[in-house]
């Protein structure tokens, strides 16, 4: 078995491809003890608003990492998740592969701790899109057995659709995990986008 090894380079300069890249000003009120304000930065956003969504893409070129690699010509390394192209062809090269293994895992590092308002899932399009069923997408401070103990944003179930969208109802952390708890599956994804806003208080 050929690991990844977490060690994936963070990308800092990303072309566009057309994924939604959503901008919110302002600020927004979870609680009366807690208080997130979003802080736009615009160099990692493209110019289409995706509506019903707030925050921005908190994933598009930070670390990534993920339980193992799938030895091909094509590498499906972690931080194709996270390159900013929603091209669900593996055979184009941005998408991730592990190998077929117990509860595989991949994780995005945020960097800092965020209240998640959405995560969007682009599975893979020109073959085996039914291996994604099941995943479970988490968000928290743990990446110990692929954020396993993360509190749960959802579970891919269907698998049809080229993207699928889970409201994470402003869970906080750092990663988000997504981990299918299945023996001898693929995980296979082409894009993993991160909706939030940055937290000022850690309440």
């Amino acid at each position: 078995v050929h690991t990844s090894g977490c060690l994936e380079p963070r990308i800092q300069h990303a072309q566009a491809f057309g994924c939604h890249s959503p901008l919110l000003p302002g600020a927004l009120d979870l609680e009366p003890s807690c208080r997130i304000k979003a802080f736009l930065k615009n160099e990692k956003n493209t110019p289409h608003p995706f509506s019903g969504i707030p925050g921005f893409n908190l994933a598009r070129g930070r670390p990534a990492c993920q339980s193992s690699v799938y030895l091909h010509e094509i590498i499906g390394s972690a931080n194709k998740a996270v390159d900013g192209d929603c091209d669900g062809n593996y055979t184009q090269g941005s998408c991730t592969h592990t190998n077929g293994e117990a509860n595989p895992w991949w994780y995005v590092d945020l960097g800092t701790s965020y209240a998640i308002a959405a995560v969007i899932v682009y599975n893979r399009a020109d073959c085996c899109s039914e291996r994604l069923r099941g995943a479970e997408v988490r968000v928290g401070n743990s990446v110990i057995d692929g954020g396993k103990s993360n509190a749960l944003c959802g579970t891919i179930e269907n698998t049809t659709d080229s993207a699928t969208t889970l409201h994470c109802n402003w869970l906080r952390g750092r990663y988000v995990t997504i981990r299918i708890p299945r023996q001898s599956v693929y995980l296979m994804l082409c894009e993993v986008e991160v909706y939030g806003l940055v937290s000022e208080n850690q309440c």
